[in-house]
């Protein structure tokens, strides 16, 4: 019987071999390399989170995930965006339960406990008579991230309050391509409709390795597009503002295209 060592970080730095170009598949399939890289990575690093187009006005809010964390993006009153954890700090039920919506305040549906757009606490179901001892209510608002900063109208959070700035996190090359995509018009960018989501069993690293340094897989697994005759417009789901153009995008990728990548 073959015995697994237990992943650590200085282990995990062995799996991948940059001189041969290889990977250990344990990258995308270990539960401790996943746990590790949930602490390591999404509790340490700046996330993104939304757009800020996607809240515009006070008490607007969309629901997230920090890692495994879930989290409610909204603007308050003054116009601020907080994220904070989308779990009520009596007895950790999930506050809100909806991808987007707007609310003056978030409830909390197990026992009523309330809270303002900036997190803190707003009231509590008769608190005398079923609270004894003196309760600090004014300290159990929501918990907030440690930090948010937003770049182009993107909004990014983390845990760590140590960590530094995030335009020192933004490569020079990224850079570039997030201010060619985003800093076409004078308004900024907005999304528009709802967001577009698929559920696929498969390691989260996954997306980031398909769609940023995979293009050869098109022509193959997405024919229906990839091939040079295919009369394909890339225009994304996301435009400038009153630049005149109509809403939607033509990626030649319905219901056939959608059932040709289903996973088998």
């Amino acid at each position: 019987m073959t015995t697994i060592e237990k992943i650590t970080p200085a282990h995990a730095a062995s799996l991948v071999d940059t001189e041969r170009g290889t990977v250990s598949r344990r990258l995308y399939v270990d539960e401790d390399l996943f746990e590790l890289e949930m602490e390591q990575i999404f509790t340490r690093s700046w996330v993104f989170v939304g757009l800020e187009s996607e809240i515009p006005e006070p008490g607007d809010y969309v629901t997230r995930n920090m890692g495994t964390d879930p989290v409610i993006m909204v603007r308050d009153n003054d116009g601020e965006i907080g994220v904070f954890h989308n779990s009520c700090p009596h007895r950790g039920v999930m506050i809100c339960q909806a991808d987007q919506g707007h609310a003056k305040g978030l409830v909390c549906t197990y026992h009523g406990w309330s809270f303002n757009l900036d997190g803190s606490h707003a009231a509590s179901f008769h608190p005398k008579e079923f609270y004894r001892g003196g309760v600090p209510f004014d300290e159990l608002g929501l918990h907030k991230v440690a930090q948010i900063e937003t770049y182009a109208g993107l909004v990014f959070a983390t845990w760590n309050k140590e960590l530094g700035p995030l335009i020192e996190t933004i490569t020079e090359s990224s850079r570039w391509y997030l201010d060619l995509l985003l800093g076409r018009t004078p308004l900024g960018m907005e999304v528009l409709g709802p967001p577009q989501r698929w559920i696929a069993g498969q390691n989260w690293k996954i997306g980031g390795i398909n769609f940023c340094g995979d293009g050869p897989h098109a022509p193959t697994l997405h024919s229906v597009i990839g091939n040079r005759t295919t009369n394909w417009r890339i225009c994304g789901a996301v435009h400038g503002r009153h630049d005149g153009r109509e809403p939607g995008c033509d990626h030649r990728t319905g219901a056939k295209h959608a059932a040709q990548s289903a996973p088998r």
